[in-house]
């Protein structure tokens, strides 16, 4: 059965290196862009463009949306997992150095998430493996609260379910 998105050709895998045991994608960029966009927040918003008391949102992708369509070796993920949500944490780590955490609200994209439970027991890319809806379910909240744990409890945390079509 063919997906949109979901053949060989309509985008790049990556592979880890054999014989890599610790994975480090190092900055993300996330926190730069962010930290570059508060500057901009904050001057609109001290001139009345934003209202006062708007904080400033900044969307991060969740970790298997970041990560299962890149890596088509099923057996690195776990390394692939810990790498990404390590990074996110350090993004998330360096945004608060410069926006104060009543000033930020956090939103975690789901899309590939969503994807994948939407085909309940299926598998949308041929490399992602079995699994049923409950299995895929639990896979994907251990990642939420692994990364949910990184943020503080006075910033709000929203998760957006992209339930988008092709």
């Amino acid at each position: 059965k063919t997906r949109p998105g979901a053949a060989p050709e309509d985008h790049w895998t990556f592979q880890v290196k054999n014989g890599v045991k610790h994975l480090d994608f190092g900055e993300l960029g996330y926190a730069a862009a962010a930290r570059n966009s508060y500057a901009i927040f904050r001057r609109l918003r001290d001139e009345g463009v934003i209202a006062k008391g708007v904080r400033f949102q900044v969307s991060l992708v969740a970790t298997d949306s970041g990560t299962n369509v890149y890596f088509d070796d099923v057996a690195n993920w776990p390394m692939v997992h810990e790498a990404y949500v390590r990074a996110m944490k350090a993004e998330i780590s360096k945004m608060l150095e410069v926006i104060p955490a009543d000033d930020l609200l956090i939103q975690l994209d789901l899309a590939w998430e969503v994807v994948d439970l939407s085909i309940g027991d299926e598998q949308y890319f041929p490399w992602w493996p079995e699994s049923t809806l409950d299995q895929k379910f639990e896979r994907y909240m251990n990642g939420l609260v692994q990364l949910a744990a990184a943020v503080p409890e006075n910033v709000p945390l929203g998760l957006h379910w992209c339930y988008g079509t092709w």
